[in-house]
Order: C-alpha cells, then structure tokens, then sequence
C-alpha cells in the first residue's frame, strides 16, 4: 500500500508539472507571436538642473572664447601678411627712405587701400620671379662653363698624349 500511495503522490506531482509546463508553453507562444513593443528613447534638456545650465553656459563661453581667439588670429595673420609684402618691396628695391616707408605704411595701415596693396603684391610678386628666372639662367650658364672647361681640359690631355 505504501508503495501504491507513494506512486499515487509521484503521478500527481508529475501531472501539476505536466499542467504548469504546459501553461509555460502556452505563455511562451504567446509572447512569440506578439512582437516587442518599440522603445522610444526621449531626451529632454530642462533648464531646472544646475548641472544642465552650468554645462551649457560652459559650451558657450568655451565658444566665445574660440571665436575671439579666431578673430584675433585671422587679424594678426593679416597683419604678418601685410608686413611681409612690405619687407619683400623693401628687399626688392633696394633702401628705402623715410618717405617711401611713409608711404608704404599709409598703403597697408593708416589709410588701407585695397587695389595699391594688390599693386605692390604684383609688383613684388614679378620682381621676384624675374629674380629666380635670373638665377635659373646663371647656374645653367654657370654649369655649361664648367662642362666645357671639362671638355677643353679632356681635349688638352688627348692632345698631349699624341
């Protein structure tokens, strides 16, 4: 009798698994049949955190601070342009006199004058590439003299070996 009670008890505990994995299969299907629902991630910005407004007044002093710094830069990057053609004029021509100084800094800084500043530009620009036109021509004529003192020393020895 113990025996048949004890198996009795196991069949029954096996049907209320039975019954619960069913149910378990049941809700499984269940949800594979209906899709996930979409998450939708929402971000707000609100002004209500200290954290938020001291990120952001940071942001936008950081990017004033950038822009100044640009501005500054592309002013003195034109300054260091405006002298450079200066200082290659000077170089181009030779001395120059107080007047002509006057003149030159009346041209780029007391009274800017756009189409005298590309003058002087172009000005120095063909100086300049006439000099190294001028250079080109001397070492090629330099190098063809020491070819034919070459050629002429070449010559002399042959001629003394006869």
């Amino acid at each position: 009798m113990a025996y048949t009670e004890t198996n009795i008890l196991i069949k029954e505990g096996f049907q209320k698994q039975q019954e619960q994995l069913h149910e378990f299969q049941q809700k499984l299907e269940k949800q594979q049949h209906n899709p996930l629902p979409v998450q939708k991630h929402l971000h707000s910005i609100e002004l209500k955190s200290s954290k938020v407004v001291i990120a952001l007044v940071s942001l936008c002093v950081a990017l004033l601070c950038s822009m100044s710094c640009n501005i500054y830069q592309f002013s003195a990057n034109s300054r260091l342009n405006d002298n450079d053609i200066k200082f290659r004029y000077i170089k181009a021509f030779g001395e120059i006199t107080p007047k002509n100084l006057l003149k030159l800094e009346t041209i780029f800084e007391y009274e800017p004058d756009k189409q005298k500043q590309r003058s002087l530009r172009k000005m120095v620009e063909e100086y300049e590439q006439q000099v190294e036109e001028r250079a080109k021509e001397l070492e090629q004529a330099r190098l063809k003299e020491a070819q034919a003192e070459q050629l002429r020393q070449e010559a002399d020895k042959i001629k003394q070996k006869k």
